[in-house]
């Protein structure tokens, strides 16, 4: 859209046993110009409609066993803040009318409310990103931290985080528009959530491609200038120039 604006489109489905879960999400992003008061802030909402529909395997009085299902809207916002030229402050909201996908009752969505913080060093001419958060819904607080620190001139990423339950580690590469994502998830703590049983290890690969002008000196060019901006927000002249 406008610069620094942006319009997503997402569908997700779940499908296990005799549930099915589907999302239908629209969602904008808002960013200001730097001669606005309101630069440092980016702004997002968000519109769902969730579908949830049982199979039952024996019929019920009264309830017809070929469409149990129920629908709602849900919405959700959020707004990143730089506090600093190598600080960002994140707050979201997801689900914040609670709607209710009961289909024989009263079936709440919780409220999933998230804040974090990023911190972006400078590392030499590379990049390095330590993230932290705290996510809480149903009562229920979860941290989670993280960390990537990309080497710009191979087009390297080598990441890791984790909560108080399981841990990730990974890496990313990116080479004339081709992007290979690797992560490694596995528990180093019971959850109980699922009856104190760690998860199992699982692995996720993803690949993909964007058409354009992707070349490894316009990737080194574009960190060159996000580390020029930085410097200049902190008045360092020469490290600017």
């Amino acid at each position: 859209m406008e610069r620094g604006d942006g319009l997503g489109f997402s569908l997700d489905h779940f499908g296990g046993n005799n549930l099915q879960q589907d999302r239908l999400q629209v969602a904008f992003g808002k960013s200001f110009e730097a001669s606005s008061f309101l630069h440092p802030l980016r702004l997002g909402v968000d519109l769902s409609y969730l579908r949830q529909q049982f199979t039952l395997l024996a019929p019920l009085a009264g309830v017809n066993p070929a469409n149990v299902s129920a629908g709602a809207f849900s919405v959700g916002a959020g707004a990143l803040w730089d506090v600093v030229s190598w600080g960002t402050l994140g707050l979201s909201a997801e689900n914040l009318n609670q709607p209710n996908l009961g289909v024989l009752g009263v079936d709440e969505v919780p409220l999933l409310v998230r804040c974090g913080l990023a911190i972006r060093p400078p590392v030499g001419q590379d990049r390095l990103i330590l993230t932290l958060s705290q996510a809480w819904s149903g009562n229920a607080w979860e941290t989670q931290a993280g960390a990537e620190w990309k080497f710009a001139l191979w087009g390297v990423s080598l990441r890791a985080g984790g909560d108080s339950n399981t841990g990730e580690a990974g890496f990313g590469w990116q080479n004339n528009g081709l992007t290979i994502d690797y992560a490694y998830q596995f528990s180093w703590n019971q959850a109980p959530s699922l009856d104190g049983i760690g998860l199992p290890g699982s692995h996720l690969l993803e690949v993909g491609f964007t058409w354009g002008n992707t070349s490894r000196e316009e990737i080194v060019l574009n960190d060159l200038l996000f580390k020029g901006r930085q410097a200049s927000k902190d008045q360092k002249w020469k490290e600017s120039f």
